[in-house]
């Protein structure tokens, strides 16, 4: 790699660090202002735990929509940088609402504003990285910004909470999301020709007949290069297959007969393009595609995010139910941020020099957090409580450290960009039920105990789905090594 891209490869990875750790350092925050937002709202734990994970939801359930926005041919620096102006305005504004509809409404806005910074920062980072052994390290450098925002952050906003009440904490987390403008400035796409064609927007795979109706088509190797806009690949082997099959540089797709049959049918009908657009800004021939993704990853990620969310709203929360102090209750966030911190930097290490370990510390993640889960609610001194928050952030943070290197595993690097998307969105998902539901939970069962074994019990599943996974990627690769 050339040294000139390399070096703002790394400005990128600092870009992104900064932004995810206000990413669920903020979220974090929101623990701490839970009972209080409740108290002056008068409404149920359930509504502002599904308030306070709009803006973290919205982040990745927007995905799709910002892929299709920074797919416009608008400049992608500019939009993403927008966009971070409009996360802090949103969350500055929110200092003036008076009731839930506005106060989601603001929150929503600004997790719109903020999905564009991740997955922008996403795609970058694996445009300058992706295809090395580097790529799993520096992913998960990033992501390192995630627990140590979720060390730093509840303690400062229990201060501001004191100080200045909920209202006022909320303007001066606006104010330091408004950094992030001059963050996504640095937002540059690497310049070497490898990655120009990788980053072109407007090109795509064409077929041109002549005046014999014969047929031409690109450079297939410039054309796998494209990551952020390409033909749905069902559709472009559909559409080679009407030609010599020596003259197919295209494999072969894996999609199913029916969804041919159907490609077909639209063609028939002259709606073809119609069609193919459609696909491709739903993103759905990637499902077609990548069957472990869809059936088994998603689902991962999604018992994982439900888990994060849950945990991360309600953690002060459980402290406070079992009789701790606000401060005590707030630093058992901390430690498990620091839990969160420690694996990160072992996690990045470990990738460093072996990436393929990546799906068996994604599985010990979700086994550790899991178990710390359902051992938190056997005891309630403080010491007691450190523990399990700390080993709890452990397994959760290292689940996700490892989404991004389990993802390029996963799928193929053509259909990372658009994989990206995907799951993001379902981590948003993810994000939405969690506060929602262990909020409902809380509600019907007024034990914050309960709460938490649901958190285990989703864990769990995800355990199961894993080692699944972990199984078939085996039977793939021995099946054929080269993939």
């Amino acid at each position: 790699m050339d040294q000139e891209v390399y070096s703002w490869g790394l400005v990128i990875v600092v870009a992104r660090f900064f932004s995810f750790c206000l990413d669920l350092g903020i979220t974090k925050s929101f623990g701490v202002m839970i009972p209080e937002m409740v108290e002056q709202f008068q409404v149920s734990n359930a509504t502002i735990g599904f308030v306070t994970t709009f803006t973290p939801a919205t982040t990745y359930l927007a995905s799709p929509i910002a892929m299709l926005i920074l797919k416009s041919g608008g400049n992608q620096r500019l939009l993403t940088s927008c966009g971070g102006l409009c996360a802090g305005l949103a969350l500055v504004l929110s200092f003036f609402s008076r009731n839930v509809i506005s106060l989601s409404f603001l929150f929503f806005l600004s997790g719109f504003s903020c999905s564009l910074i991740n997955l922008h920062a996403t795609i970058l980072i694996f445009q300058y990285y992706g295809g090395t052994d580097q790529f799993a390290f520096f992913s998960c450098v990033t992501v390192l910004g995630i627990p140590f925002g979720s060390m730093i952050m509840p303690p400062i906003a229990e201060k501001l909470v004191e100080a200045y009440g909920y209202s006022g904490t909320l303007l001066v987390l606006g104010g330091l999301v408004l950094n992030l403008f001059p963050v996504c400035l640095t937002f540059k796409e690497p310049r070497t020709r490898h990655q120009m064609a990788s980053n072109s927007l407007s090109e795509n795979v064409t077929l041109t007949s002549s005046d014999e109706g014969t047929a031409s088509t690109e450079d297939p190797n410039a054309t796998s290069e494209r990551l952020y806009e390409r033909d749905p690949p069902l559709l472009q082997n559909r559409a080679m297959s009407d030609h010599d099959p020596e003259d197919q540089n295209l494999p072969e797709s894996d999609c199913d007969q029916e969804t041919l049959a159907l490609i077909d049918e639209q063609a028939s009908n002259g709606g073809l393009s119609t069609f193919q657009s459609v696909l491709t800004s739903l993103h759905v021939y990637i499902l077609v595609e990548e069957p472990l993704f869809t059936f088994l990853y998603l689902q991962i990620e999604l018992t994982l995010f439900l888990a994060t969310g849950g945990w991360a709203v309600f953690n002060v929360s459980y402290g406070l139910s079992q009789g701790l102090s606000l401060a005590q209750s707030t630093f058992l966030a901390t430690a498990g941020g620091t839990g969160g911190l420690v694996a990160s930097i072992l996690v990045s290490i470990v990738l460093r020099y072996h990436p393929d370990w990546c799906p068996q510390a994604h599985l010990t993640g979700l086994v550790t957090a899991s178990l710390f889960c359902f051992l938190q609610t056997f005891q309630a001194t403080y010491i007691y409580l450190l523990m399990t928050s700390f080993m709890i952030g452990v397994g959760l943070f290292t689940g996700n450290m490892t989404m991004e290197p389990l993802l390029a595993l996963v799928v193929r690097p053509e259909n990372f960009p658009d994989g990206s998307s995907v799951y993001k969105l379902m981590l948003g998902l993810g994000y939405v039920l969690s506060g929602y539901i262990a909020g409902t939970i809380h509600d019907r069962t007024q034990s914050m105990k309960t709460v938490f074994i649901f958190l285990g019990v989703v864990l769990l599943l995800g355990v199961c789905l894993m080692a699944t996974l972990i199984m078939c990627m085996y039977r793939r690769r021995t099946r054929d090594p080269e993939k």
